[in-house]
Formats: C-alpha cells, sequence, structure tokens
C-alpha cells in the first residue's frame, strides 16, 4: 500500500520523483575488474574512479567482478541493484545491462563489444609513437616489436610505424602467444619460435612491446646478449614490481592507468545524468617513458664511439668528465668529440648528463632515498648541479618530478 501511495504521488509531482529501486538516495556502482590480483593497474584504476566519485558524485562504489550474476535475479527495471557499471565488459554483463536499460563503459581494449558501448582505454597508437620516438633517440634504427595478436598491439605496432616510415626504417613484427606457458607443448613451441626468430637478428637492434612479455629479456640473455648494448627493451605498462626484478631495469612506458579511471567514472556520470548510452570512446594519453637500465645505451657502429659510451654508461654514478672519456679511446680529444657528435648527433658532455638524468630518475621512484642525497649517486657534484642539469633536460626539477610520480 505504500509503495502504491508513493507511485501516486510520484506520478502527479515531478518533483517528489523518488527512486523505487534502494533505502538510500547515493548511486550503486559496480566495479569489475581483476582487484583481487593485486595488479597496480587495476588497483590504479579504480583509485582514479573513486577520486572522481569522491569528487563529483555521491555514487557508492562495489566491486563485482561479475555483476550480471546479480543482474539477472532482478526481472524488472525497479529491481536492478546498480545504477551503473564500470570494468571489462563481457557479454554476459553486456546483455543484462541492455535488458534493464544500466549504463556502463568498458575499459578492455581488445573487447569485440566496444562498437556498442562507451569505452574510456588507453591510447596505444601514442604508446607506439613514444616508443619509438625513445629508441629513435637513443640512434636505433631497427626496431622489432614483439607482441599479442590482439587490437592494442596492432594499435601499438601502427604508432611506431607513423614514426619510421618517414625516415625509411624497417620495422619486423613476432606474435608471441599469450598462453605459451599454459602447457608444455605450447612453451616449446613459443621457444622454438624464439630460436628462429633469433637467426634473424642483426645486431644492435632494439625490441618493443605493447605487453609486459618478460620473457624477451630473458630470453636474449640466455643467448648471450647483452642488454642494452646489443638488444634495447621497452615494454609497456609493465609491474612496477616486475620492472625492479628484472636484471637490467626494463625501460617501459607510462600507460596512465589512474587517468583512464578517472575518465571512466566521468564518462559513466556523463551517461548517466544524460540518461542514454552515448557510444563515445576515450583514449587516454600515455604520461611518457619511464627510462631504465635496457635503454640505456646508443646504437653505433663507430667501434671507438661505442667504447666511450659504454665507459659513461658504467661509470654515470661518479664525478666522470669529458677528459676521463678521452682516456678510454685511442684518440684525442678535439677528434673523439668530432667522431662523436657524428655517431650519436649530441656531445659528450651532453650524453653524460643525460645519462645521469636519467640516474635519478630512477633514484627518484624510491621514495625513500632523500632528494638531497641522489647527487651523491648519480654523478652530479652538487644537489644545485643535478637540478639545473634536471630541469634543463626535463623542465622539471628533481622534487616536482617525484612527484609525478605519487
Amino acid at each position: 500500500m505504500l509503495k502504491e501511495s508513493i507511485r501516486i504521488l510520484r506520478d502527479h509531482f515531478d518533483f517528489l520523483n523518488f527512486p523505487l529501486r534502494y533505502n538510500n538516495m547515493s548511486k550503486k556502482i559496480a566495479i569489475s575488474l581483476n582487484l583481487d590480483r593485486g595488479l597496480m593497474r587495476y588497483s590504479l584504476m579504480y583509485q582514479g574512479m573513486q577520486d572522481y566519485a569522491e569528487e563529483y558524485t555521491d555514487w557508492s562504489i562495489y566491486w563485482d567482478h561479475y555483476p550480471e550474476n546479480k543482474l539477472r535475479k532482478c526481472k524488472i527495471e525497479d529491481q536492478v541493484i546498480y545504477d551503473g557499471i564500470i570494468g571489462r565488459i563481457k557479454q554476459e554483463c553486456y546483455l543484462e545491462t541492455q535488458r534493464l536499460d544500466i549504463p556502463c563503459v568498458n575499459l578492455w581494449y581488445n573487447s569485440y563489444l566496444q562498437s556498442k558501448i562507451p569505452s574510456c582505454l588507453i591510447n596505444f597508437y601514442e604508446a607506439g609513437k613514444l616508443a619509438a620516438q625513445h629508441l629513435l633517440n637513443r640512434g636505433f634504427k631497427k626496431i622489432t616489436v614483439i607482441d599479442f595478436k590482439d587490437q592494442s598491439s596492432i594499435h601499438f605496432k601502427e604508432g611506431i610505424s607513423s614514426v619510421l616510415k618517414p625516415l625509411r626504417y624497417s620495422l619486423k613484427f613476432y606474435h608471441y602467444n599469450r598462453d605459451a606457458a599454459e602447457t608444455s607443448k605450447t612453451w616449446e613451441k613459443q621457444q622454438n619460435e624464439f630460436e628462429e626468430w633469433f637467426k634473424d637478428w642483426t645486431y644492435p637492434m632494439a625490441i618493443a612491446s605493447s605487453a609486459s612479455i618478460v620473457n624477451i629479456a630473458t630470453f636474449c640473455k640466455s643467448k648471450g646478449l647483452r642488454i642494452p648494448e646489443d638488444v634495447a627493451i621497452v615494454l609497456t605498462g609493465i609491474e612496477s614490481g616486475v620492472c625492479e626484478s628484472i636484471k637490467p631495469l626494463i625501460t617501459t612506458i607510462d600507460t596512465n592507468y589512474y587517468q583512464t579511471g578517472y575518465e571512466a567514472a566521468k564518462l559513466l556520470h556523463k551517461v548517466m545524468e544524460n540518461k542514454q548510452q552515448e557510444y563515445e570512446h576515450i583514449f587516454i594519453s600515455p604520461k611518457g617513458v619511464i627510462a631504465r637500465q635496457s635503454t640505456d645505451t646508443y646504437a653505433t657502429e663507430d667501434s671507438v664511439v661505442k667504447t666511450a659510451l659504454r665507459f659513461i654508461a658504467d661509470n654515470i654514478d661518479k664525478e666522470i668528465q669529458v677528459i676521463d672519456v678521452v682516456a678510454e679511446v685511442p684518440l684525442s680529444k678535439s677528434a673523439l668529440e668530432k667522431r662523436f657528435k657524428i655517431a650519436t648527433g649530441t656531445t659528450i658532455k651532453e650524453e653524460i648528463n643525460r645519462l645521469r638524468v636519467i640516474c635519478a630518475q630512477r633514484l627518484l621512484a624510491d621514495k625513500s632515498v632523500k632528494i638531497k642525497h641522489i647527487h651523491r649517486h648519480s654523478g652530479f657534484s652538487s644537489a644545485l648541479h643535478m637540478r639545473r642539469i634536471f630541469q634543463k633536460n626535463l623542465n622539471m626539477t628533481p622534487g616536482e618530478y617525484r612527484n609525478t610520480l605519487s
């Protein structure tokens, strides 16, 4: 009888449009992500969603990896338990949201439902461009992509190609089986394919991937290849814990997972306010390249310059000067400077400062290390010297850079 009375009031007075779905007025939003796996990408997405919701909405957020299970029990729209869903939207969930007219936002890049529902996705095309430019800046003209066979890898490869094509540089592509380690048979097949790929490689070369295929580094090392001297490696979105467990540390593209979650919540809010499904796709640009040891080199065929570059890389934590580099090669200072400039496009001093900044960036990522002590471990003569060179190279101070990492 109470429900009937509320219905009559609602029909006659638009301003008394009480929702009958719940006992409270807040919107209930389901997050369908693999939060139980402890992966940083999902945690960062979730954090972004929470921050947007707390700032702009009255949402109550619930983790529900399979929201379709609860939705199936709802017979009519007024009984629906969720007002909206964000996450990796699969077919079963999509069908239930359509039946009950529930807005949702997809975060799954390789979903075949992309054309049917709004999506907030990482821009893998831009990630590919960043990877290519980073490797070109280090002198690599031969880039190989080892990747899964899906939409994200296709767009990543297209991004790399857009940078290489105008320069007429070649690009190779090898398909890595996502399920290679599932059985001994598929694993052996993948290892045999690695062996075949290896036969065609010429060095120095670079490998890039839109995924976190850490097996690339271990395979290269097992074949006696030096990283980064023979093979430089750039991966995308690799977990921070994994990065620190691999030697040398792997350069990665920061795919901006936090912003992806934040913008996904913003998009869902917009769809819910407009009360209609808008098939809008938002692509989140990567934050940039996190340079680590796997690309701390410069590809050159000049053996003398390579010796100089190796000496710089091996002693970058010391206060080496140009004269120290000259002492390692059988050339005069002017002769080495000339050959160095031709091979790398930069001066010896500039290369020393570039690698020192990269070394400082890695140390800044460890918040247990105080900024005032970092110059001692990255070759700078003083904290003031580090600040000046850091700001010149990156247009920000060491402190500002550390803040971006948080």
